[in-house]
């Protein structure tokens, strides 16, 4: 499904905007394809790696040890995300594009990057259709998704990454290079 993200800090009032490609598997893999560069973001059900194109680096971590935020947890529904957040249903509501539910998730156990996520479910299909993420320091993130689509055909390599030659690749507190 395409998706577009604004992300708007709020000590400078600047909005930074991205879209591309998001494909689900649940539970555990996740592949975040960026239009504007190269950035990557895939969960294979056992590592998620985050490669930055700009600056040539790649972040992996195993799954069972991230601490997603709230809209990849539970996006991929990764083991825990339902222990780590109170889930309250707010009013659901009725747009030119149809009626939705808001679902509300704030994190049980402080401190954490985020205040509160809010989830817009299409009352028709239930599919997430936006969500709105409010950061403790003031910034927001807003993700909206287009055209979902259950089990779409996907190519067999859409969880793997391999990081291109030169690229840094952080893993625990080491690192190496791709040559």
């Amino acid at each position: 499904m395409r998706f577009q993200q604004r992300y708007t800090v709020k000590v400078t009032g600047v909005t930074k905007t991205s879209g591309g490609s998001v494909s689900v598997i649940r539970p555990g893999k996740l592949s975040w394809r960026y239009t504007s560069n190269q950035n990557r973001v895939v969960a294979n059900g056992k590592l998620v790696k985050i490669y930055e194109a700009h600056n040539h680096r790649m972040y992996e971590q195993e799954v069972t040890r991230i601490r997603y935020p709230a809209p990849v947890s539970f996006l991929i529904g990764s083991e825990g995300w339902q222990s780590a957040f109170d889930f309250t249903v707010r009013d659901a509501f009725q747009e030119r594009s149809g009626a939705f539910y808001v679902l509300l998730a704030t994190p049980r156990h402080p401190p954490h990057r985020h205040e509160a996520t809010y989830f817009y479910v299409d009352a028709r299909t239930f599919f997430i259709r936006r969500v709105v993420t409010d950061y403790a320091q003031g910034n927001r993130s807003t993700i909206d998704f287009e055209n979902p689509q259950f089990h779409p055909a996907l190519p067999p390599d859409e969880f793997e990454l391999s990081p291109p030659l030169g690229t840094d690749v952080y893993r625990g507190t080491g690192v190496r290079r791709v040559d």
